[in-house]
Formats: structure tokens, C-alpha cells, sequence
């Protein structure tokens, strides 16, 4: 799903029929059918394992042929893997994830992730703030 924001950016996250959102809003121009306007991305990308970079790449690229100017958010290896495969064709960011609450065994992981809910909370709320700065 695509959320607008002022000035023409266009903010991606994940879900059902993306691609397709994006074949209705954007043309072959990457202007928004909608405004005429040139379609910037800003695309954030979890640095929770490769795998949400290494599916983010078609999404990215079909961005990047639809002339979209894209910025990617990402940190860590997801970041490292990301401007290796897409170069110079993306802007880079590198912006601190939410935290992990990794532990050893299934009672401490819920443990440790139901304490780290407010700093969770906190950390979706500073990012929001800084969005709004972009």
C-alpha cells in the first residue's frame, strides 16, 4: 500500500497488491496519474534478516522502471545488500530499525518482546516525527 504524502512522496509499505496499486497510480513516466506529478518513493526496508531486503528488490526495481525517484530507509546488512544490487539508481538512508527482542527460548522471547512494547511504541513514534522532517 502506498500512503501520499505532501510535495509528491509516496510512502510504501507491504501488502496485498502493491505492484498493482502501483501500475494504477504511477504511469510510464513515473508521474502520479492522479496529479501529473513525478512520483518520489520513500521505501523502508526492516534490517530483521535479508529476507524483507532480498523481496523488497522486485518491488524496488519495478519502481525504479516506472521512473519513480526512490529513497530506500534501511540499516545493517539489509542496507549493505540493498545499495550493492541497486548502485547509484536509489538514494540511500541509513536509519536505525526498531529493536530486536531476540532471546534463547520461545517464555523469554514473549517476555522480553510484551516489556519492549512501550519502547516500541516510542521508537514508531520518533520515527514518525523524523519522517515528517524529510
Amino acid at each position: 500500500m502506498f500512503h501520499a504524502w505532501p510535495g509528491g512522496m509516496m510512502v510504501a509499505e507491504r501488502g496485498p497488491g502493491l505492484l498493482g496499486y502501483l501500475s494504477a497510480q504511477v504511469g510510464v513516466r513515473g508521474e502520479c496519474l492522479r496529479t501529473g506529478v513525478g512520483v518520489r518513493v520513500l521505501f523502508a526496508v526492516s534490517s530483521w534478516g535479508l529476507g524483507h531486503a532480498t523481496r523488497s528488490l522486485p518491488l524496488i526495481e519495478r519502481l525504479l522502471a516506472e521512473k519513480c525517484r526512490v529513497t530506500v530507509i534501511s540499516t545493517e546488512r539489509a542496507l549493505a545488500v540493498l545499495r550493492q544490487e541497486l548502485a547509484d539508481r536509489c538514494e540511500f538512508l541509513d536509519w536505525p530499525d526498531i529493536p530486536k527482542p531476540l532471546a534463547r527460548s520461545a517464555p523469554l522471547f514473549y517476555a522480553k518482546f510484551a516489556l519492549s512494547v512501550p519502547l516500541l511504541f516510542r521508537s514508531i513514534l520518533d520515527e514518525h516525527r523524523a519522517l515528517k522532517e524529510l
